[in-house]
């Protein structure tokens, strides 16, 4: 690792572009996170793995959403190997918690629907032995049969958690490190998409200009969204948040309606959540866009049977009928 390193106005100029990892023109399912964790690695490291080969000189073509053109969009297959080359993983193979759980669960009732009861909780032992198999070994990785997973991330940065502020990103946002909201023009851009921005009100808004970076942001997204043979959109967590704000930017401001599901979609509060829905007509196929609420109990749910038959509502009613058509 590099002490005393900071993220540069190049490095953050690449990583704008740099969208997801996973293959995703031929991805089945893409997933729209917030943005990328460090997966085990530094945030250095991270960063250094995603933009040294273009610093170098090097050729990422077959990695572009435009051919010969990154800057357009690029992505890289298997993150894993990439980050596996630099730093030693500081954490073990299986990745922990409840979104890529959620992912791998969809996609293996779709696999191995005659098997198993993907929908139940780790009390099911050999089932939750074959998620976390799913998660290290499969998933956001390119893949001879199964289903093609791929994720794409609406802010560019990587973080280990949403509640800090890397220092490695100071020349970004003057943000103390434990309140990373506070003076971060940033996270004041891309957490409200469609909102107004007073850049004066930041003191390193001469680092970029951040209204210009979330438009451009949105526009390679969406390029990469409809360039991609992938039917179904899923996002995880915030369903009525950012990520649906953003998707209206790319789609427009009426895509949406709610999904009616049959389970108790209350949260530990009592407070009733909602999923959203859009089907969005494209030139070469129907993008099918799913935003539900975080899966798990206590922070999503009041019981975890009620955050996966959420799942295994959308697994058998709406993401079940759009496979099969792609088969």
């Amino acid at each position: 690792m590099v002490e005393n390193w900071r993220l540069s106005k190049e490095e953050y100029k690449i990583l704008l572009s740099y969208i997801g990892c996973g293959d995703i023109p031929n991805a089945d399912i893409l997933v729209f996170g917030n943005e990328e964790g460090t997966g085990g690695y530094s945030v250095t490291e991270n960063v250094k793995a995603r933009t040294q080969l273009i610093l170098a000189g090097g050729d990422v073509s077959n990695y572009s959403i435009e051919a010969k053109n990154w800057r357009e969009g690029f992505f890289y297959p298997d993150s894993d190997q990439l980050l596996a080359t630099h730093e030693n993983k500081r954490t073990k193979d299986f990745t922990a918690g409840v979104f890529n759980a959620a992912i791998a669960r969809l996609c293996l009732a779709h696999e191995r629907s005659s098997s198993n009861n993907w929908f139940q909780g780790a009390a099911n032992v050999l089932a939750y032995e074959a998620i976390k198999e799913y998660i290290s070994r499969r998933l956001y990785k390119p893949r001879a049969e199964g289903i093609q997973t791929a994720l794409i991330d609406w802010r560019p940065l990587p973080r280990l958690t949403e509640r800090i502020w890397p220092i490695e990103y100071g020349a970004v946002a003057a943000s103390p490190e434990d309140k990373p909201n506070q003076d971060n023009p940033y996270l004041a851009v891309f957490n409200k998409p469609k909102g107004r921005f007073n850049p004066k009100k930041y003191t390193t808004t001469s680092f970029s200009d951040f209204k210009e970076d979330m438009n451009f942001r949105a526009s390679i997204i969406k390029n990469a969204l409809i360039k991609s043979k992938a039917q179904i959109l899923l996002g995880i967590g915030g369903a009525g948040g950012f990520k649906k704000d953003a998707l209206e930017v790319m789609f427009g401001k009426d895509i949406f309606s709610t999904i009616p599901f049959t389970c108790d979609m209350r949260n530990s509060k009592g407070q009733l959540q909602k999923a959203f829905k859009a089907e969005v007509p494209l030139d070469n196929k129907t993008l099918y866009i799913f935003l539900i609420p975080f899966p798990s109990a206590g922070q999503g749910f009041s019981s975890q049977e009620n955050a996966l038959g959420m799942l295994e509502e959308l697994s058998n009613n709406y993401l079940e009928p759009i496979l099969m058509k792609t088969k």
